[in-house]
């Protein structure tokens, strides 16, 4: 019988750029320029007026501290008592339980 085997090896490089991601200097700690309302949350200790923040109004370094709804085009958020939400360089958000007193 007739027996054949071929082998291919390829091997091929492309340089490809490095991305980088836009970084933002810190405005403030204050997110007062995002505030849109206040509304009443049902929390486990009770009713609460909650203040409610256009999360893609805040910008780098703004720091908001539960509780609080934050609102975007696709999500609401509710951060509890003993959370804080801060805006970093990349403007990603950083969610951090803090120590309650």
């Amino acid at each position: 019988a007739n027996v054949s085997l071929e082998i291919f090896h390829v091997k091929s490089s492309c340089s490809l750029f490095k991305y980088e991601f836009p970084e933002y200097g810190i405005v403030s700690n204050d997110p007062a320029h995002a505030l849109k309302s206040e509304r009443d949350v049902i929390t486990h200790s009770g009713i609460q007026r909650a203040p409610v923040y256009d999360a893609e109004a805040l910008a780098c370094g703004n720091r908001v501290a539960g509780p609080a709804i934050l609102e975007s085009s696709d999500t609401t958020t509710f951060l509890p008592r003993g959370w804080s939400y801060t805006v970093d360089r990349f403007l990603n958000a950083i969610l951090v339980r803090e120590q309650l007193a």
